[in-house]
């Protein structure tokens, strides 16, 4: 299937989405986040020169809720700007997705008729998007989940925030994956050299903490 080049700004928005909040795939289809619930930052000092916010609030509602208790109750993580990288710099695509098809209400990613998306379509969504690249024909929608932790490990980022970021109830399973991210850092800079991953993804949750610099780029 050929993609058109609005087609292309939404499955490139929703992936640098899912990679920032290690999503499955309930988390873009049937669980995902209003428009109505994307927050800006009030501090006019968190806008850069070109305008764009810092990092965007994405409040999440009834979050594959349990029990009545956790009903309505807001679940607030932050997307942060990535400045090393506009190719994946999530907040840029995700306002530039936002702007071309002109949503300002539902579902932050909807279908057509402004309802909610279906797993099977994001399922073959990242399909498409790994087929493009030989090396990862095998991966699944599940592989940006644990590669975003792996990943978020690799950058050193810290266990509290992965943990709220990616609203993991296992933490065995996600330690397991920061540890492999941990490693593959360790090989890499064990002479002196640079990760060339390290600086690119850099996990970060002012509430938890050592916050991390402002060019920080995630």
């Amino acid at each position: 299937t050929v993609w058109s080049d609005k087609c292309k700004v939404k499955a490139w928005a929703m992936f640098l989405f899912s990679i920032c909040f290690m999503c499955r795939a309930s988390c873009l289809t049937t669980y995902c986040p209003m428009i109505e619930h994307i927050e800006f930052p009030d501090n006019p000092n968190a806008y850069g020169s070109d305008g764009l916010p810092e990092y965007l609030v994405i409040v999440w509602y009834d979050w594959k809720s349990r029990s009545s208790s956790t009903r309505n109750i807001a679940y607030i993580l932050h997307m942060y700007r990535n400045h090393v990288d506009g190719d994946i710099c999530p907040v840029f695509w995700l306002l530039y997705y936002l702007a071309l098809f002109d949503i300002t209400s539902g579902p932050i990613f909807h279908g057509d008729h402004g309802g909610y998306l279906s797993p099977p379509f994001w399922y073959r969504t990242v399909n498409a998007i790994f087929d493009m690249v030989p090396r990862l024909q095998h991966c699944t929608s599940h592989s940006i989940r644990r590669s975003a932790a792996t990943w978020a490990g690799r950058c050193k980022a810290q266990v509290p925030a992965v943990r709220k970021c990616g609203r993991w109830v296992s933490t065995e399973t996600m330690f397991k994956y920061m540890e492999d991210g941990r490693a593959q850092y360790e090989r890499n800079t064990q002479y002196g050299s640079i990760d060339p991953q390290q600086f690119i993804w850099v996990f970060k949750d002012p509430s938890v903490g050592e916050s991390a610099s402002s060019d920080s780029p995630l």
